[in-house]
């Protein structure tokens, strides 16, 4: 831990320190038992150092650690603040929502017409058929 660059020596010697027991199981884990600031993580996140001893790469070390602030992930920001402030049907908006809705009951309605009228016609031939 010596090779990565911005990391204290006194993160570097909580961490070891922690891990003396049993080995970190995950990067909030690391955080967890060890209590160093999410910079260090970032920093040796950034040096590869979480490669050996949890097989994460950079990427995905940086995710984790990113996890462990307890905000949200940037990907999902977005989905988030739409999901928060739903956007209210303009008029013309309803108004079509309306009309689906009613093309669809006729839709229904009309299936079961031609159903209909299709056994009863099955029903005629049938008996001019026996007659």
């Amino acid at each position: 831990m010596r090779l990565v660059r911005g990391l204290a020596t006194a993160d570097a010697a909580r961490i070891v320190a922690s891990r003396a027991d049993e080995p970190f199981t995950s990067v909030d884990d690391m955080w967890r038992r060890s209590g160093v600031p999410v910079a260090s993580l970032v920093e040796m996140a950034e040096a590869d150092a979480f490669l050996p001893a949890l097989s994460l790469e950079r990427r995905d070390a940086l995710w984790a650690i990113k996890a462990l602030r307890g905000g949200p992930l940037p990907l999902f920001t977005a989905v988030a603040d739409r999901e928060d402030h739903p956007r209210e049907l303009s008029a013309w908006e309803d108004k079509l929502a309306q009309q689906r809705s009613l093309i669809q009951v006729l839709q229904i309605e009309e299936q079961r017409m031609v159903t209909e009228n299709a056994v009863l016609l099955k029903r005629i031939l049938e008996a001019e058929t026996d007659g």
